[in-house]
């Protein structure tokens, strides 16, 4: 799936498994709709997420996850974003995933979680991962 690009009008519902707390019995899953334009991404966020202006004041931008999209409806299309998974091996055999959406790339590396950069993202910068 595709994501719409920056500045596209979107309707997009996200869908989530609800858990009793007290139990943690999973209940039926609960539907969240976010209408908005779509907003450049913060630089800590992970590549595989859509962010959108939602006009709430309390909330003025969604964070949502790709795994937890459900349906993503574009009403003014400005491009998208195409995503991409890269399998990277690490120095000591460890695999890591390098994700893009359009120039963002983000890891799955301790290094990219603390720093926001890692080598694993200038080896698929310069074409030189597995």
């Amino acid at each position: 799936m595709e994501l719409p690009g920056v500045g596209s009008i979107v309707s997009v519902t996200t869908k989530f498994r609800s858990t009793y707390y007290y139990s943690y019995k999973q209940l039926p899953y609960d539907y969240k709709t976010y209408n908005g334009r779509v907003v450049k991404n913060e630089k800590w966020l992970q590549a595989d997420y859509l962010s959108v202006e939602t006009g709430d004041p309390n909330y003025p931008i969604a964070m949502i996850a790709r795994s937890n999209i459900d349906t993503i409806k574009v009403i003014s299309s400005v491009g998208s974003n195409k995503y991409q998974q890269f399998p990277v091996v690490g120095s000591k055999g460890q695999k890591y995933t390098v994700s893009k959406t359009g120039s963002h790339y983000s890891c799955d590396c301790t290094g990219f979680k603390y720093y926001n950069k890692c080598k694993h993202i200038n080896l698929v910068r310069n074409d030189k991962y597995e």
